[in-house]
């Protein structure tokens, strides 16, 4: 009960903040222009990410202790959030970001106790930290390649920070982000009341300054979770953004495509072109799809495999459900 008092500030306060944004951010020319890559109409301002951010950082510093948000985690958020934030007004290539994404992560990672092993003793130190160093990369890559409708990229980050918080609800010793996830979760809910519409309904967009960190955070939460052992839970609440992704990412660089430029063929993408340029009707599916997996996370804490499998069945009836929108039309 103690969390909702933070979850309810950060609503408020980015609710508030981004409406109170948006024209700033167009003059500050973080604007997502329509082109044959794109699912959205005309001009929007993109930079909600920022009083997003902002909300649930400053609501979390104000009513719980500043010990409760990780120096690492903080340091690493805020050189993401910096070339995010240069990216959105003057995008930047990919040698120029990735480096900055792989530099977080590594501060995070390497900061861990020697002890707090992400791949809990199956591979040596050295291994366990390159490997999650990887795939905390790789989470803040996928949430800004997943970030292509309205309100998906929202939608993801309150399914996972609310089963991080749900699944800590039920572990014996908790979990260390509870405070700045229910921040994350309540802020979220508060950006979407601008970005949550069909196309060319929405006031804002979220933009790199918000996927990016967004991956960071959702990721330093999975760490969390598999440090503590439950490896199966953090490889759940994300299971269908990384599907999804993941194998968008392997078909592009089987076909020879130019994998890291902008695109529109990712499952989602396709099916909401389909449904007519339809983006509410993809996103409840997907949300569905993700209070199934939360389930099975809670379920993955007590009985891993049967857990992973009924996972595993959830995110392909859910791709299988996307395709089978495109082959309709």
């Amino acid at each position: 009960m103690h969390l909702l008092p933070v979850a309810l500030l950060a609503f408020a306060a980015a609710a508030i903040g981004t409406r109170a944004m948006i024209p700033w951010l167009a003059s500050r020319g973080a604007l997502a222009h329509e082109n044959e890559r794109t699912l959205h109409k005309g001009v929007v301002p993109k930079g909600g990410g920022l009083p997003l951010l902002m909300a649930a950082l400053g609501a979390t510093a104000l009513l719980f202790p500043l010990g409760e948000i990780p120096s690492a985690l903080l340091t690493g958020l805020m050189l993401v959030m910096a070339v995010s934030w240069l990216d959105d007004t003057a995008p930047l290539a990919a040698r120029v970001r990735f480096p900055v994404h792989v530099a977080a992560a590594a501060i995070l990672v390497l900061t861990l106790p020697r002890q707090a092993l992400v791949f809990q003793g199956l591979v040596p130190l050295w291994a366990d930290r390159a490997l999650a160093i990887l795939a905390l990369t790789w989470m803040m890559n996928l949430f800004n390649f997943m970030d292509g409708i309205n309100g998906i990229a929202g939608a993801e980050t309150m399914s996972i920070a609310g089963g991080y918080l749900i699944v800590g609800a039920v572990l014996p010793d908790g979990v260390s982000l509870a405070p700045l996830s229910a921040a994350l979760l309540g802020a979220t809910a508060g950006f979407l009341i601008w970005n949550l519409r069909e196309r060319g309904e929405a006031a804002v967009f979220m933009g790199d300054i918000g996927s990016v960190p967004l991956g960071y955070l959702t990721g330093a939460m999975m760490i969390d979770l598999a440090v503590r052992g439950h490896w199966v839970p953090a490889l759940i609440l994300p299971a269908y953004f990384l599907a999804d992704a993941t194998l968008t990412l392997l078909k592009r660089m089987a076909r020879g495509e130019k994998f890291w430029q902008a695109h529109k063929s990712h499952f989602y993408q396709r099916a909401a072109e389909a449904l007519g340029n339809r983006h509410l009707p993809v996103v409840w599916r997907i949300s569905a799809a993700n209070a199934t997996l939360l389930a099975c996370a809670l379920w993955g804490v007590s009985f891993p495999l049967p857990a992973l499998i009924a996972a595993a069945v959830t995110v392909t009836l859910l791709l299988i459900l996307l395709s089978v929108a495109q082959v309709r039309t």
